[in-house]
């Protein structure tokens, strides 16, 4: 809590308090924090994005836009709207990875649709596809990533391949590479469409295999660092245990002594002796708690300890003086999907 105070350039300060028992807990965080967070809730689109983000962005645009560039530098302008249009959704590939790929799927039709209405030459709708295909990849590659296990993620590679065969089947018949009523029709089409499918499929494959791989090593180093948190608290818990039974112990010690000296002079009659024992026995006890309390300081970043007490001490009905151990926590362990 006091790092997360600091980060907001905020101070928290804890620690007993000073007119009566119990704990006070004062926090002071600068009043520039709320108007940030009624800033940052109007663009709740804009949220978990990073400048890494943006910049995939950029260059999966500049490709086409430099293939435009050299290949007719009068068109350069009119090829900057489609392929920041078709690299756009990339923004949101780690939040939402199947839309992203439906999205830039759909994009991708830009280039035929301009051919088809007159918009773009067709030298600027193949550099505009050419060089947009790089975007079908690094949405397979985010799906790979970031929508699930693979199990569940490697329909992407056929989703793309078929996009990709469709939108380059209607770039070629808008530009009048391919005649398909002459050529044989719907069967043509269909026979194109999965060849083409086909081929696409392999490339796609890469960036796939890439972003399951990824996952898989995030959610290994995921497990294992769970893990490790699941043993340090167990640790945790039973050095408190064997704490609490220790301090049970003298206590017991102490007391059953000290009772047992009272019941002894009791029985001798020597009210004084019984006295003496009695007030030896509560001295005894307030010294083991006083060598085991620890002062907390306020400072601490760990925050205070309480005291150690001997109320955390189970015993079973049939044996009094065995001690049950507390059970550990349970965590959940993710598994290891990839």
């Amino acid at each position: 809590m006091r790092e997360r105070a600091a980060a907001l350039d905020g101070t928290l300060e804890a620690g007993p308090r000073a007119d009566g028992p119990g704990w006070s807990v004062r926090a002071r965080l600068p009043r520039t924090t709320a108007p940030l967070r009624r800033h940052a809730s109007r663009h709740r689109a804009l949220r978990g994005l990073d400048p890494a983000d943006g910049a995939t962005v950029l260059a999966v645009a500049s490709l086409p836009v430099f293939a435009v560039l050299a290949e007719s530098p009068g068109d350069t302008a009119l090829a900057c709207g489609p392929a920041l249009l078709h690299a756009l959704p990339l923004l949101w590939r780690r939040r939402a990875p199947w839309a992203v790929l439906c999205a830039v799927l759909a994009t991708a039709w830009l280039a035929p649709l301009g051919v088809a209405f007159g918009i773009v030459s067709p030298a600027v709708a193949l550099c505009l596809a050419v060089g947009g295909a790089v975007a079908q990849c690094v949405a397979v590659h985010a799906v790979g990533a970031f929508a699930g296990p693979a199990r569940v993620t490697w329909p992407a590679m056929a989703v793309g391949a078929a996009g990709l065969s469709l939108s380059s089947l209607a770039l070629a018949a808008a530009d009048g590479m391919a005649d398909l009523d002459q050529d044989g029709g719907f069967g043509a089409v269909v026979f194109m469409a999965c060849a083409l499918g086909v081929l696409f499929l392999f490339p796609l494959a890469v960036p796939w295999t890439v972003g399951a791989v990824v996952r898989a090593r995030r959610e290994r180093i995921r497990a294992i660092e769970d893990h490790a948190l699941t043993e340090t608290v167990r640790a945790a818990v039973f050095e408190a245990y064997e704490e609490r039974r220790r301090i049970a112990v003298e206590l017991r010690g102490e007391v059953g002594r000290h009772a047992g000296e009272v019941v002894a002079r009791a029985e001798a009659g020597d009210l004084k002796g019984v006295a003496d024992e009695a007030r030896a026995g509560l001295s005894s006890m307030r010294d083991l708690l006083a060598a085991l309390r620890e002062v907390t300081d306020p400072g601490n970043v760990r925050g205070p300890r309480r005291h150690p007490t001997t109320a955390g001490v189970r015993t079973t009905p049939e044996s009094p003086e065995k001690e049950v151990p507390p059970s550990p926590p349970r965590t959940r362990t993710p598994e290891p999907s990839e």
